[in-house]
């Protein structure tokens, strides 16, 4: 069962991305949405109770108020033995006026036998962006504001420290702009690989009924310690902090 769920792993290794900033004259992208300007995780992906996967994410500021969030998901233990390929996504961002966060690029693939890539470009001027995803070119109109499937993370975390109780964020994902609600549902302290953390609890939903629980600790940032995520069909995957560096 927990080799069947290698797939959806992979889409659960690929969400809680994290932190994207970059440098902007003398003040740095990150300092002005109160992020870290660097950034690295990582995270074991857990199926029914076994380890099949690890994601590891990392964030490096660019040139010209960019940066660059990049995360790679492969198989670990056993499940290496069964299953080929790997997981590598990034995505290229800013930050607008207002300090939220504005995707500029975003590309996915997917080696093995279940090869796969996906893209998305932004045109903020025209509020209009192309998305390729299985080989399917589509154009989509976007509102200010839109974000795509790692850099929401950013405005989740803008959220969560600004103490609003639920927001709706648009996202653009698989060639469509989804609405995720995300609900702040109390606070609970976990325990992970770091010690004891405490955390607020999240849950994500989206227009296609997954549901996502998020812990998430102030301690990081509101870097999530651990998620939970089940699909239509109920399929239970988990990520759990292992390590985490962000800087000052």
């Amino acid at each position: 069962m927990a080799m069947e769920s290698w797939g959806s792993a992979y889409r659960l290794g690929g969400w809680a991305l994290a932190i994207v900033l970059g440098l902007c004259a003398a003040t740095s992208l990150a300092s002005a949405g109160g992020l870290p300007e660097r950034f690295s995780a990582t995270y074991d992906v857990i199926a029914y109770g076994v380890t099949v996967g690890e994601t590891r994410w990392t964030l490096e500021p660019e040139s010209a108020g960019r940066s660059r969030f990049q995360s790679q998901t492969r198989p670990v233990g056993l499940a290496s033995l069964v299953l080929d390929g790997e997981r590598r996504e990034h995505s290229l961002f800013t930050l607008d006026d207002s300090g939220r966060p504005q995707p500029l690029q975003y590309r996915f693939e997917r080696s093995g036998p279940r090869a796969r890539k996906a893209a998305i470009d932004f045109d903020w001027k025209a509020l209009k962006a192309v998305s390729t995803y299985r080989d399917r070119t589509v154009e989509l109109s976007l509102t200010p504001g839109t974000l795509d499937g790692m850099v929401y993370v950013l405005a989740l975390m803008q959220e969560l420290a600004a103490n609003r109780p639920e927001t709706r964020l648009q996202v653009a994902e698989r060639g469509k702009v989804k609405t995720y609600v995300v609900k702040r549902e109390g606070e609970e302290r976990i325990e992970t690989a770091l010690g004891r953390l405490d955390t607020v609890r999240i849950s994500r939903s989206t227009d296609d009924e997954r549901k996502t629980t998020v812990w998430a600790a102030p301690k990081l940032r509101f870097l999530p310690a651990r998620i939970e995520h089940r699909d239509p069909e109920g399929t239970p995957l988990t990520l759990r902090l292992r390590s985490a560096q962000l800087a000052p």
